[in-house]
C-alpha cells in the first residue's frame, strides 16, 4: 500500500509538470494514520529541464538519465522501483556500493517475491524510453482488487494501536529512519512547502 501512495504521489507531480528528482528513503515519510508523504523538494524541476546533480548523488536512486540531459517523469519512476526493491528485498540494495549507477541490478535478492519482479523491472529499465509510466502501473494484476485509485489519497493504514514495533518494521522495509509525524508537524510543513 505504501508503494502505491508513493506512485500515486509521483503520478500527481507529473499533472503539475514536476519531476522530485531526489525520491530516495529519507524523503518518505509515514503521518500517524499511515498515510506517505514525500518530502525535500529542494531538487524537483520541471518536466524537459535538465538537471545538475552530483554524478554520485544517492548511489543508484536516482534514475540514470538525471546526469545526462532533458527529464521526464519516468527519471521519479526508476526512484520508486529502486524504493520498491528496498521494500520488497527487506532493506537490501538492488546494486552494490561501487557501482553508482546501479547498472547490475541484484535480482537474485527479490526472487522469492516473483509477483513484484516484474513490476519493479518495468520501474528499473533502461533506457528511459522503454520504462514503464505510472499510469501503466497502475493497471499492474497486483494492484488490482487492492488499491482504490480514486481514493487512495486519503485512506489511511491506522497505524495507532498496533504493536510499538510497527514503525520499526517499516524502517527496515524501506532501509532508512521513517518518522511518524503528528497532525501539527505535518501541517506546519504543508504550510512552508
Amino acid at each position: 500500500h505504501f508503494g502505491a501512495q508513493i506512485l500515486n504521489a509521483i503520478e500527481y507531480l507529473g499533472t503539475k509538470g514536476l519531476i522530485h528528482c531526489d525520491l530516495n528513503p529519507s524523503n518518505v515519510m509515514l503521518t500517524n494514520e499511515g498515510r506517505v508523504k514525500i518530502i525535500d523538494f529542494g531538487m524537483t524541476i520541471f518536466i524537459g529541464r535538465s538537471h545538475s546533480i552530483a554524478k554520485d548523488a544517492n548511489l543508484g536512486v536516482v534514475a540514470p538519465e538525471v546526469h545526462d540531459g532533458p527529464l521526464k517523469t519516468r527519471a521519479d519512476i526508476w526512484s520508486w522501483g529502486f524504493l520498491m526493491f528496498l521494500m520488497v528485498s527487506g532493506g537490501e540494495q538492488p546494486c552494490k556500493p561501487e557501482d553508482k549507477h546501479c547498472n547490475n541490478i541484484m535480482w537474485p535478492l527479490i526472487k522469492h517475491r516473483p509477483e513484484f519482479v516484474n513490476m519493479i523491472r518495468m520501474a528499473l529499465t533502461r533506457p528511459v524510453a522503454k520504462r514503464t509510466t505510472a499510469a501503466l502501473l497502475k493497471h499492474l494484476r497486483l494492484f488490482r482488487g487492492i488499491i482504490d485509485w480514486n481514493t487512495i489519497a486519503s485512506q489511511s493504514i491506522p497505524l495507532h494501536g498496533e504493536s510499538p514495533d510497527v514503525a520499526a518494521r517499516i524502517q527496515i522495509h524501506l532501509n532508512a529512519p521513517l518518522t511518524l509525524l503528528g497532525k501539527d508537524r505535518i501541517e506546519a510543513f504543508e504550510a512552508r512547502a
